[in-house]
């Protein structure tokens, strides 16, 4: 008998999970404020129009868990180097949805999950 894997939280849950690769290039997606990695509107000009919807939620790039300090850029400033944020436009990434909320279980990767 096979042991089953589970390398996302999804899988574990049952949650239903999309991922998507994307070339270089601005994303076209609007998120929340209030819950900043849910997606609220996709541009019409977006590689991800009609694939990712209005209320999936980001939860990794390239197998590195979203957080809402960690996908975009951040500015440098006079003491502190700027740095690329996940969704970075100058790459190439895969990015993955969620379309169901997990009520605090994060993605971490093929390691494993953490509530």
């Amino acid at each position: 008998q096979e042991a089953v894997r589970a390398t996302t939280a999804g899988e574990v849950f049952c949650i239903s999970e999309q991922t998507v690769s994307v070339t270089p290039g601005k994303l076209g997606l609007t998120f929340e404020c209030e819950r900043p990695l849910v997606v609220t509107r996709v541009a019409t000009g977006s590689p991800l129009f009609g694939r990712v919807h209005a209320g999936a939620k980001l939860v990794a790039v390239d197998g590195v868990g979203a957080t809402p300090y960690n996908i975009h850029d951040v500015k440098g400033g006079i003491f502190t180097k700027g740095q690329k944020g996940l969704l970075d436009a100058t790459k190439a990434k895969t990015l993955i949805f969620q379309r169901n909320d997990l009520s605090g279980v994060k993605y971490v990767g093929r390691e494993g999950i953490e509530g």
